[in-house]
């Protein structure tokens, strides 16, 4: 393979382009969440009407869910959880996410409202509920009796990335 190089010419206009890209950029604002009372709060899923989901730390260091819209907080709680930790959220305000039962598995959750929703693949040990789209389908993962993962999407299809042996990630999907 030999390096590709570009006349002189063409050099000075791409880098015009380059630059003046770079001045064009959007203007970037962050905004900092913390939790009312929190120890650490991770933000992990926003839909288009800014509403964010994620968890929270409590002082106890307990995982709770939380719901973050236009500007106050809800906390996200399944009955009868010991914790439960919220990932997604789609443009109809539904969200997904798991928690930690009495049990001692971890069961996905949907969110429509205020009506929970336990999402366990089946037989699976433990399910995890990261994400949904407009439609409420919701993706994640699983681990079965082998203690192997596997994602996964409400199709009973398998869908998530795998490292080959050289280091390099690959994406797949396709029929469980």
């Amino acid at each position: 393979m030999f390096p590709l190089v570009l006349p002189c010419r063409f050099t000075l206009p791409l880098l015009i382009i380059l630059v003046s890209g770079a001045v064009l950029a959007p203007a970037v604002t962050v905004t900092t969440i913390d939790y009312p009372g929190a120890t650490f709060t991770a933000a992990a899923g926003i839909n288009t009407a800014g509403q964010i989901v994620g968890t929270y730390l409590d002082s106890t260091k307990t995982a709770h869910g939380f719901l973050l819209n236009a500007g106050t907080y809800t906390s996200i709680e399944v009955p009868g959880a010991y914790t439960t930790m919220a990932y997604g959220i789609n443009n109809s305000g539904q969200i997904s996410g798991y928690f930690f039962g009495s049990d001692s598995r971890t069961h996905g959750f949907f969110l429509d409202g205020t009506q929970y929703t336990t999402l366990d693949f089946p037989g699976a040990q433990d399910t995890y509920a990261a994400g949904l789209n407009s439609g409420g389908e919701v993706v994640g993962a699983f681990v079965d009796a082998s203690n192997t993962s596997h994602g996964i999407n409400d199709n009973g299809t398998m869908g998530g990335s795998y490292e080959d042996k050289t280091g390099v990630t690959h994406s797949f999907s396709g029929p469980n």
